[in-house]
Order: structure tokens, then sequence, then C-alpha cells
């Protein structure tokens, strides 16, 4: 034990008087966090835009639907099924049909209400084990009027 303490005092009294490499150090255990921290704020603003792209679809899905509801008031289904087709024609102008999504059209004929949901995972930079499988929702209401 003698031989040991001998040898390993001197060389930790040193470690802790110089100060050689210690930014290379500090820098090489900062790093991880400092790429990670950025990985967040990338996905952050990605979901922010998507979820902006998104509801923008939504709201011009729904208020186009509501403005022809009442000439197809008697058969709601055509209207439901175009209302799917402009939604989805929507994601892809705005650049983001490409992911796994779904789309939900509910029309209420007697309050004269459209409303539009759509459902769609988050294209993240970092891994989903970091996120989870947490989708991006948002919905739009439009009522009719006349």
């Amino acid at each position: 034990m003698g031989v040991v303490s001998e040898r390993v005092w001197p060389k930790l009294r040193r470690l802790g008087i110089e100060c050689d490499g210690n930014i290379a150090l500090i820098f090489g255990l900062a790093c991880p966090a400092l790429i990670g921290l950025v990985g967040l704020g990338i996905d952050s603003a990605a979901f922010y835009n998507q979820q902006t792209r998104m509801q923008s679809v939504a709201d011009a899905a729904a208020l186009a639907i509501a403005n022809e509801m009442h000439l197809l008031a008697e058969e709601p289904g055509p209207l439901t099924a175009a209302g799917e087709a402009r939604t989805e024609a929507l994601l892809a102008e705005v650049g983001i049909a490409d992911r796994p999504r779904e789309t939900d059209v509910r029309l209420n004929i007697d309050a004269a209400t459209a409303q539009v949901e759509i459902s769609m995972q988050a294209k993240a930079f970092l891994p989903v084990d970091v996120w989870g499988d947490n989708p991006i929702v948002v919905t739009a209401t439009a009522m009719s009027y006349g």
C-alpha cells in the first residue's frame, strides 16, 4: 500500500496543479451535451414548422368544406370524400404529404359545421427513443352560414 500511494499522490497533486489539456478535456465532456441541445433545438423548430403547416391545411380544408356544405347538405358522403381529397391535395402542396398520417373529416349538418382533424408523425432529427411516438394533431372547425 505504501508503494502505490507514493506513486499515486504526486501524480494527483500534479494533475491538480497543471492546466495543460484542460480545455480539450472540458470540450470533450461537454460536446455530447451540446450536440444533444442543438438536436433538440432543431427538432423543436421542425415540429413547430410542421404543426403550423398542418394547421393551415386543416383551416383551409375546413373552410372549403363549410363553403360547399349548404349545396350538398342532403347527402354528406360526397362532401366528406371531397374534403379528404382536398386535405390530401393541400398536404402535398405544402410539402408534407410523404409522412404517414390520418385525416378525419366530420360534418354536423344540423349545426352547419365542418371539422377537419389531421394526425401526423413528426419527422425528427433525433431518434424516436428521445421523443417517443407522439404524433402532431391539429383540428380546425368551420361554420357554414347562409
